[in-house]
């Protein structure tokens, strides 16, 4: 059979065409347009996994799970924790529900030059707002999810009382990507909050400030 061939001719006028088609498509193609809402959301509880490798965020309708930054972790298990108060600032979520945000850790004034030294080796720094503290400065990012079967006020809180934090999140006009991921947290039978199967234990660390809005 010849290249001249009639059959073959049409063939390839048919595949042409069917390529020019996808290429035209993906020409003419545009992402589905991103809506950007502010929502707040009512804060419970905030949560370390035994193993230290996620801190998780119990709100009221949605749960955020993080990856423990190590300066983090360090200084929860350091002694000076006991005298530490956090800050967790405004969580920004991306369309595929990706969340980021920063928090703070603060010593007050009047250490002595032994804990001064050992939280200026861990990071800490001196703060800008009030002279004598020191203040750990860091970046969180993860996941949030649906909050499913377990609710806010199932969790024993640790919190002095719930707080209100502004969100700002990104969300395709459908929500299917936003609202796709249910929270991997669930209570065992004996009141015990995991995270898939590693156990939840409250943060020991009195987080007196949780957004810069409620500062204001």
């Amino acid at each position: 059979m010849s290249d001249g061939h009639p059959l073959l001719q049409r063939r390839q006028l048919l595949l042409s065409l069917a390529a020019a088609g996808v290429l035209a498509a993906c020409a003419t193609a545009q992402p589905e347009p991103l809506v950007l809402k502010t929502y707040h959301e009512t804060l419970s509880s905030l949560l370390l996994s035994q193993d230290r490798q996620h801190l998780v965020v119990i709100g009221e309708h949605h749960h955020y799970i993080f990856d423990t930054p190590q300066a983090l972790v360090a200084a929860l298990e350091s002694p000076l924790h006991a005298r530490m108060e956090g800050e967790l600032g405004r969580f920004t979520v991306s369309a595929d529900g990706r969340t980021e945000g920063d928090y703070a850790l603060i010593l007050p004034s009047g250490l002595d030059d032994a804990d001064r030294a050992q939280a200026l080796a861990m990071g800490f720094q001196a703060d800008p707002t009030e002279p004598g503290r020191l203040r750990l400065t860091g970046h969180v990012g993860g996941q949030r999810y649906l909050q499913g079967t377990v609710k806010a006020n199932r969790i024993r809180t640790t919190l002095n009382h719930p707080y209100t934090v502004e969100i700002q999140a990104e969300q395709p006009r459908s929500e299917q990507v936003a609202n796709a991921l249910v929270s991997p947290v669930s209570t065992a039978a004996n009141g015990v909050t995991l995270l898939y199967y590693v156990v939840l234990a409250p943060i020991l660390v009195p987080f007196a400030l949780i957004s810069r809005e409620r500062a204001k």
